[in-house]
């Protein structure tokens, strides 16, 4: 970005972006004004954005986040506080914890900025050289946990927190500390997963990608009938919630009254503005895929013990799609990654493969969710983050500008529940009343690839398969993807580590 286009840049996020809710993303809704969202008119720390859009390896994130600013505004919020909210850390290990997050995927953007704000913190300089074995134990204790969230973390137990936390513990962590820095490694691990996957593979800047897969496209099917209308699904959000968080109105509330709305799967006034005269592959997908959803809406709904079943297909079938050799596993991370890390090769395994499966048994959504104990939990802690997140995942979630490819009108929730939902899945985190039958209809065999890739080890992700994916959509439709897996990727590991934490905390 040269100089004006960064001025123009900071112009726009303070006056708009950062501080409503774009008509596009809520539907033409207005969402109020800064001191209806947050209850004051403190914001956030401008000069954070502006060291984004000062260093050249985050210059490229403001500029693909722009593709949807209602979360860009919920992202740089939550981002902006969990590096200078007044929080027990100090600012030196805030920016180190997030050189050890963004090392579990190698992500060079994050950790290169972060080097350089830990200095300019007055950080060590020995521990960037060295990397873990120089840092004091305290946050050496911490290198496991980062392992474990980043790569397995149904794995975590409150053996592990009782372990980091335990009282007159040489170097321990205040249970305070603690979820502090697992919500900031959580954070880092899924903003690496959206850079590797997204940004990087975006701006063609992706450090030593492996040898692309070919990735075969889905055949052509015959456009959608016009003739049925569809019923637009509700959101993963009731009225429950929207009481719960303390009355305020978010960007995603008028988004989620739009869809509960009947509508057609697109507009059949004008079928010609659709297909081209060709009828092109890419189209004729898209029709596909709205057919497809229109068919699932028409089925009876599946008894508890069919869905269940149907939840274990899906992940056995997940250990199946993007498989990785141990020779492929063993590359990553990156050499200059490793020293920040406890164990560098410890690695995602697919959940379905897991070890101890009476240990780690699937994390069912029912027992323990955001909406209920994981927002609880952090926000008896800190409640202003825990009302940041919930509204940022939100946002990604319900966000939406009902097109899908060159279609229009289109109800979009439940290709975006079936990506939320096969994300988690590939945690063991299932949903009890989702039918994961319709991630197989919704999700292409490439796309489901490439999911996996972009959430469990993003840094393997290859300019030529992201462009392989979902050609028939809008570029910012493939941007809203690559969101969902991160935000996806960032509440699964919440889930079980703030699990373990109130498991720990009832004992």
């Amino acid at each position: 970005m040269d100089a004006m286009t960064i001025h123009m840049t900071m112009e726009h996020l303070q006056s708009k972006a950062l501080l409503d809710c774009g008509p596009d993303d809520c539907n033409g809704s207005a969402n109020g004004s800064l001191e209806e969202r947050n209850g004051d008119t403190e914001f956030l720390d401008l000069p954070d954005i502006q060291n984004m859009l000062d260093n050249k390896s985050l210059q490229s994130i403001i500029q693909v986040l722009s593709e949807h600013e209602s979360y860009m505004s919920s992202f740089l919020r939550a981002h902006s506080t969990l590096l200078r909210g007044d929080v027990p850390l100090s600012v030196p290990v805030r920016h180190y914890v997030a050189v050890m997050a963004a090392s579990q995927h190698s992500c060079h953007n994050l950790v290169s900025a972060h080097r350089t704000e830990f200095l300019n913190a007055g950080g060590p300089p020995d521990w960037l050289e060295t990397g873990l074995s120089a840092v004091n134990s305290k946050l050496q204790k911490l290198g496991k946990i980062n392992d474990i969230l980043a790569h397995q973390p149904w794995t975590i137990t409150p053996s592990h927190i009782e372990e980091i936390t335990r009282p007159g513990g040489k170097d321990n962590w205040s249970l305070s500390e603690l979820v502090y820095a697992i919500v900031l490694m959580a954070h880092f691990h899924s903003f690496s997963s959206f850079i590797e996957s997204c940004v990087s593979v975006e701006v063609g800047n992706k450090i030593a990608p492996p040898p692309p897969s070919p990735i075969h496209s889905a055949a052509p099917a015959r456009p959608y009938d016009c003739s049925s209308p569809a019923k637009g699904d509700l959101e993963r959000t009731t009225s429950k919630e929207r009481r719960r968080r303390k009355g305020s109105t978010t960007s995603t509330d008028s988004c989620v009254a739009a869809e509960e709305t009947s509508s057609p799967p697109y507009d059949c006034s004008a079928p010609n503005k659709v297909m081209s005269s060709s009828g092109s592959p890419g189209t004729d997908r898209v029709d596909s895929l709205v057919q497809k959803m229109e068919q699932l809406r028409a089925q009876p709904e599946a008894d508890s013990e069919e869905l269940e079943a149907r939840f274990e297909r899906v992940k056995e079938t997940s250990a199946e799609i993007g498989k990785l050799d141990e020779q492929t596993a063993t590359q990553y991370p990156l050499p200059q990654f490793r020293k920040f890390l406890r164990t560098p090769d410890f690695h995602y395994v697919d959940f379905a493969k897991r070890d101890n499966k009476q240990n780690f048994p699937t994390f069912r959504v029912q027992d323990f969710n955001w909406d209920e104990e994981g927002f609880s939990v952090i926000s008896r802690f800190y409640d202003e983050i825990a009302q940041l997140l919930d509204d940022k995942f939100r946002t990604a979630y319900n966000m939406t500008y009902r097109t899908m490819g060159r279609l229009t009108a289109i109800d979009t929730s439940m290709f975006r529940r079936a990506t939320w939902n096969y994300i988690q899945c590939l945690y063991g985190v299932r949903w009890d009343d989702y039918d994961y039958s319709e991630v197989n209809v919704l999700l292409h065999r490439s796309l489901k690839k490439y999911i996996k890739t972009a959430a469990c080890y993003p840094d393997r992700c290859s300019t030529e398969e992201y462009k392989a994916i979902m050609q028939d959509f809008l570029p910012s439709e493939k941007v809203h993807v690559c969101l969902l897996v991160a935000e996806a990727k960032f509440q699964s590991e919440l889930l079980y580590a703030l699990r373990a934490i109130a498991e720990h905390y009832r004992t």
